[in-house]
């Protein structure tokens, strides 16, 4: 998943799934959540089934403007509030993967949030190069003529010195190297927290070379029943270990993409719930045209 990164906005994805069995007008309390949440420029899509519940963000990009100085800090508290909702004994049972990009200019601050076992909503946070496009500026009658007539000089200009300022060997390089074609081995691929679980192995092209493909190798640790789950999630005690198990019950990881500078292009969701019933699972993971590709990080 590649898209315009536009500076001042914000995009969430994930999901947050929870248990209403004990929440009087359960539906309606979490519209009215849904509601306030709009209020902020956030949507949030609910599902309900019986006694639960889910919620799954749009993820069509918003002004983080408009949730103040501190958008994650605020998201914070918007699911704060969710939790809230609920009685405390089905705080504990929240699973969230609820995650937040902030773009600004050449970075992107990624927010995960997570409900702990105590009912406590949990951030974790990380800042990655990316890049960036400044937003389009609302021009005026008279400057879109202003600026008709710089951009004509402009090109006049660069037409008669681009010879001598373009460093046409450089450009020719990095096209070069968007051209050439991917070799799957010349890839890494990071397990990460999931290396006692499965590993990655067998990577190939596919589809034309616009896709990775890469078998994923169920390890002995791999839960197979909910009971498994459930017995990692109670024994998770840091929060990357709980996002992980929680990542396993749900059965999706999030493959993030970066090129050979680090810099972040984008990511991908992969569903490996077959593995509970499979020793081996393909992913395809789609490869950005924009930036060459040459490592991909498998996380929660």
């Amino acid at each position: 998943m590649t898209a315009e990164k536009i500076e001042g906005t914000l995009v969430l994805d994930g999901l947050i799934e929870g248990r209403t069995s004990r929440l009087a007008d359960a539906a309606g309390e979490l519209r009215r959540w849904t509601a306030s949440a709009r209020l902020l420029g956030l949507t949030f899509n609910l599902q309900t089934d019986g006694g639960s519940f889910s919620v799954l963000p749009d993820n069509a990009p918003v002004e983080a403007a408009r949730l103040g100085d501190d958008p994650a800090g605020r998201i914070a508290e918007l699911l704060d509030e969710l939790v809230r909702l609920l009685p405390a004994p089905e705080r504990r049972e929240i699973l969230s993967t609820l995650r937040s990009t902030h773009y600004l200019p050449g970075r992107e601050v990624q927010t995960l949030y997570a409900v702990g076992p105590d009912g406590a909503v949990q951030t974790q946070q990380r800042t990655v190069d990316a890049v960036t496009t400044r937003p389009p500026e609302k021009l005026t009658a008279r400057a879109k003529a202003r600026l008709v007539l710089t951009g004509l000089a402009i090109v006049v200009a660069l037409a008669a010195l681009s010879a001598i300022f373009v460093d046409y060997p450089a450009l020719w390089g990095r096209l070069r190297s968007r051209m050439m074609p991917f070799h799957a081995d010349s890839i890494r691929v990071e397990t990460g927290n999931f290396a006692p679980f499965f590993r990655a192995e067998n990577r190939q092209m596919l589809h034309g070379g616009t896709a990775l493909g890469v078998t994923l190798r169920r390890q002995a640790a791999f839960p197979r029943t909910d009971e498994d789950c459930q017995k990692l999630l109670d024994a998770a005690n840091s929060l990357p270990a709980r996002l992980t198990a929680d990542a396993l019950a749900r059965g999706y990881v999030r493959c993030e993409l970066f090129d050979e500078e680090g810099t972040f292009l984008g990511y991908s969701m992969h569903r490996i719930a077959d593995l509970r019933r499979k020793d081996t699972l393909q992913i395809a993971i789609p490869i950005p045209r924009e930036r060459r590709l040459a490592r991909v990080s498998i996380t929660y």
